[in-house]
């Protein structure tokens, strides 16, 4: 049989999830964005909830020193230090910090792929090519790139992502199933920042002023970090892999 690979246009259809494999959630603007920017910039720990209840219940727990980052459907601002700004966890804000980050939509699906019991990537546009090559070296039957969407909707640039890791892999002999190849079809010779900019949440972000934040998640391949999630926390993968290069230039 050959090996497989299924994309998720949405964090819901991880229900859908049967067969073991590597799952790699993107949810590109912003969550996955801002996680690899904690990480890069020197945070002690990056953690995860999938909802406020659960991030305010664990920000208790650890204390005042923890700093809580997201966004819940655009609302409750006020209870967040960080809102899901990429630039607002700076090396001199997160460097030896823990960050606990929550958003709508990304750490949902973060929390839903953890629950299947597969290995589980994070990944976006500025590490998609890292990883693909990350994923060229390991071993697996089934690949799920599973955008975290929107109102059980895809979201573009969660799609575009998903396109850009299919076109760093080698597919022949590879099964794809339809979503997989209408990405693989769009992304070529596709302008992928200019893209950023005509989806729903790409307009909403432009509408808040937030263009420099779009900008830099359409940065490709502008990180060689690649990312997992172990229990409830991203890390580099070499530290789950123990000591595998994650930063291969394959």
């Amino acid at each position: 049989m050959p090996r497989r690979i299924w994309v998720l246009t949405t964090k819901e259809e991880l229900a859908s999830v049967r067969a073991p494999g590597i799952i790699v959630v993107m949810d590109v603007l912003l969550a996955t964005t801002v996680l690899l920017a904690a990480v890069e910039n020197g945070a002690a720990r990056v953690l995860v909830r999938a909802n406020l209840a659960e991030a305010l219940e664990l920000r208790q727990k650890l204390g005042n020193t923890v700093i809580l980052g997201g966004e819940q459907d655009g609302k409750n601002q006020h209870l967040f230090d960080l809102d899901h700004h990429p630039h607002r966890y700076a090396v001199e804000t997160v460097r030896g910090k823990t960050v606990l980050y929550v958003s709508t939509n990304g750490t949902r699906a973060l929390a839903l792929a953890a629950e299947t019991q597969n290995p589980v990537l994070v990944s976006c546009l500025r590490n998609a090519p890292a990883t693909a090559r990350y994923l060229a070296q390991r071993a697996w039957d089934n690949l799920y790139l599973a955008c975290a969407g929107s109102r059980q909707q895809l979201s573009l640039e969660d799609f575009l992502c998903a396109g850009v890791i299919l076109s760093h892999l080698e597919l022949a002999d590879v099964w794809l199933n339809d979503a997989a190849l209408v990405a693989q079809a769009f992304i070529e010779g596709q302008a992928v920042d200019n893209w950023l900019h005509r989806g729903r949440v790409g307009r909403w972000l432009l509408d808040l002023g937030w263009a420099d934040a779009v900008q830099y998640a359409g940065g490709v391949g502008a990180s060689n970090t690649v990312l997992a999630l172990t229990e409830d926390r991203v890390v580099p993968v070499d530290e789950v892999d123990g000591g595998h290069d994650a930063h291969a230039d394959a």
